[in-house]
């Protein structure tokens, strides 16, 4: 039953009917100002040919995407720079299952609110597996 517990809010935290309701707390810096119109990371990766979001929501279901030319050659740079300095710190690089069972996903957050967004075999209820587009669940179990 605790797990159909929601989060609870702080204390401090007004109430309101919706986001127009939030209170700005603190501000750092000054917001930046252009001399020409300011894109959004969509369009700017659609118009450089960096990424297909048509094929990748069709193939996935929605908010899928191919990374495509230099931003896949990014991605895994920045892949390979985190891998090195990380081995080099000590840590043990680990390639988790994709398919694991249901109690991995009890204790990470995820449920019950996100039931719908994971993915399950056919297999009897018992052994049925169930899979996330996210490694974090079996890595949270590993130890």
């Amino acid at each position: 039953m605790i797990y159909e517990v929601p989060n609870i809010p702080d204390p401090s935290v007004p109430e309101g009917e919706s986001d127009k309701d939030n209170q700005e707390i603190r501000k750092w810096g000054e917001p930046t100002t252009f001399d020409f119109e300011a894109k959004d990371h969509i369009s700017l990766m659609k118009e450089l040919d960096l990424a297909d979001f048509e094929r990748g929501a069709k193939v996935a279901g929605f908010r899928g995407y191919f990374l495509k030319n230099d931003a896949a050659l990014l991605s895994m740079a920045l892949w390979q720079f985190v891998y090195d300095n990380f081995s080099q710190a000590g840590y043990q690089p680990v390639l988790a299952p994709s398919l694991v069972r249901m109690e991995n996903f009890i204790g990470t957050g995820w449920l019950p609110q996100g039931r719908e967004e994971i993915y399950k075999t056919q297999a009897k209820r018992s052994r049925q597996l169930r899979q996330r587009h996210q490694r974090r669940f079996p890595v949270a179990r590993i130890f």
